[in-house]
């Protein structure tokens, strides 16, 4: 069974390893070993492409702890859907509200 994880729909991801499905404005991905497929709507962008490799690094090699920081709207919640989809492990992501900002 494949879980889809949908993220940001303006922020790009990493070329996935097998060849993405169409969807209206992006495709999906899915990647080898994993359960999830990822809505990709663009290609990678900025910093994002060795983000998603350090962090998937980090936990390969066994980091307990890690942390990914950036402005409003730099892509993080699209760069983790990233390495949850590519390590295929759910995972537990915490915002504390005292950090979070309104926009708009």
């Amino acid at each position: 069974m494949n879980h889809r994880l949908d993220a940001a729909a303006d922020l790009p991801a990493i070329a996935p390893a097998s060849p993405a499905t169409e969807a209206p404005g992006g495709s999906f991905a899915s990647f080898p070993g994993s359960p999830f497929e990822l809505y990709m709507p663009y290609p990678p962008a900025g910093d994002q492409p060795e983000a998603i490799a350090r962090l998937v690094e980090g936990v390969q090699d066994g980091e307990v702890f890690q942390t990914l920081l950036g402005v409003t709207g730099s892509g993080k919640t699209f760069t983790m859907a990233n390495v949850i989809a590519r390590l295929g492990r759910p995972a537990i992501i915490f915002a504390p509200n005292q950090t979070l900002q309104q926009t708009g």
